[in-house]
């Protein structure tokens, strides 16, 4: 509603995001830390006032169809109801508005950016030229939004983000012991790290031509996160009407130059391949700042 700009909004989103999920170098905890701080304060302020605005009463039940009653009342805030359902999900008693506003954040803010970049991952490898066929397809299949078509079309969006993984490793450090068949054992404070771009390319597991872009394939790439956005109930229902939305835009294309790229790079680290991003401010990100596009209007279909 303009409370926060868009562009100040995914920064916050970055900001927690990078914090709780990604391999942070020890000289930029500090100002990680800051700014995901600053970011937590910002959405929490509004976060609670929404809800504040939504009922200042205790009752959980008030708040709950006041929620619906906003929503029902030719509402465009499909939000309202959403939260609606997750409030439903809480067992008596209810929290008050401030605990609530932080479990909002925390089950969603910090897989914000990651799902944003892997809808732009998606996006931007259905626009180069030799997918233009997919791209049709993927269309074709969203004028027509059930559950079939909604699953062929994350049939595509899976092997998108197969072949270009928004993640392309991702490090944990071990809590318990966990022993692996013909790796040894895993001790407790090892530092863990799962190669997926590497996993995904796996010709025992996808085959004998694992690069190739196949759309029936029986399983689909190692994903680097299933919590928040990116939980599969939550992003199979999504990904394919904004995805289907998106190319759907007649003649959609890139914006010419440096806007319509992912402006990515990579590089070799401890033997590690990684991406990363270059930001309007000429900084590097773990996220994808922004991919333009042009089009003409919306497809007739």
């Amino acid at each position: 509603n303009g409370a926060i700009y868009e562009r100040d909004a995914y920064k916050h989103f970055a900001a927690l995001g990078r914090y709780v999920f990604s391999e942070i170098d020890p000289a930029d905890d500090w100002h990680l830390r800051l700014d995901s701080e600053e970011a937590f304060q910002e959405l929490f302020h509004y976060t609670k006032g929404r809800l504040d605005e939504i009922n200042n009463q205790i009752s959980f039940s008030a708040i709950r169809q006041r929620v619906i009653d906003c929503y029902s009342v030719h509402s465009t805030e499909h939000s309202l109801e959403y939260v609606a359902r997750v409030i439903a999900k809480f067992p008596e008693p209810i929290p008050g508005n401030a605990e609530l506003a932080a479990y909002i954040i925390a089950a969603f803010v910090p897989t914000a950016a990651h799902f944003s970049q892997a809808i732009a991952h998606a996006i931007n490898f259905y626009l180069a030229d030799d997918k233009q066929e997919e791209r049709a397809k993927i269309v074709r299949l969203s004028a027509s939004m059930n559950e079939e078509n909604k699953n062929m079309i994350m049939a595509y969006v899976y092997e998108a983000l197969r072949l270009s993984p928004p993640v392309y490793n991702i490090f944990r450090t071990a809590g318990a012991e966990i022993p692996l068949i013909g790796f040894g054992t895993i001790k407790p404070g090892d530092k863990v790290c799962a190669n997926l771009l590497e996993a995904n390319l796996d010709a025992e597991i996808f085959g004998p031509n694992p690069s190739v872009a196949l759309y029936d394939r029986p399983t689909h790439g190692l994903l680097w996160n299933k919590s928040g956005l990116l939980s599969p109930s939550f992003f199979e229902s999504t990904v394919p009407i904004i995805i289907g939305t998106i190319l759907g835009l007649k003649n959609i294309r890139r914006t010419a130059g440096v806007q319509g790229t992912l402006s990515q790079f990579k590089e070799k680290w401890n033997g590690l391949a990684r991406q990363f991003y270059i930001d309007a401010e000429d900084k590097i990100t773990p996220f994808p700042p922004s991919l333009k596009i042009d089009f003409d209007g919306i497809q007739s279909l």
